[in-house]
């Protein structure tokens, strides 16, 4: 007897969902090294890397604190979660190959320009 098999136009079990942690596709746009200043005392310094983890590193009145993990990007809204648990989310706009406006959610911060540092 002929082996049986399904047939060929029946659809295939998709099992290539991305995982949560990596970044969508979009974020390709976002990999590299951004900074952005609030104030002459107050800057951040961002690098977004391809595997989705990042390395944040702000600066207030000359003192420098630093946390990295991983990040998310899903639709126009920007998620750093820390490897301490930390979170920072904020909604992106205006993004070109040189900048983007970053707009945290909740809180009282203000929107920041982030520049391409490289």
């Amino acid at each position: 007897a002929p082996a049986i098999s399904a047939p060929s136009n029946q659809p295939v079990v998709n099992n290539q969902a991305a995982p949560a942690q990596a970044p969508s596709a979009g974020a390709s746009n976002f990999v590299g090294k951004w900074s952005a200043a609030r104030s002459a005392s107050e800057a951040f310094a961002m690098q977004l890397n391809t595997d989705g983890s990042f390395v944040l590193v702000f600066v207030k009145d000359g003192k420098q604190s630093k946390s990295s993990g991983k990040f998310t990007l899903g639709g126009n809204q920007l998620v750093l979660t820390t490897s301490d648990g930390g979170k920072f989310t904020g909604q992106v706009a205006n993004l070109t190959a040189k900048s983007f406006e970053f707009t945290p959610v909740g809180g009282k911060a203000s929107k920041l320009t982030f520049q391409r540092a490289s």
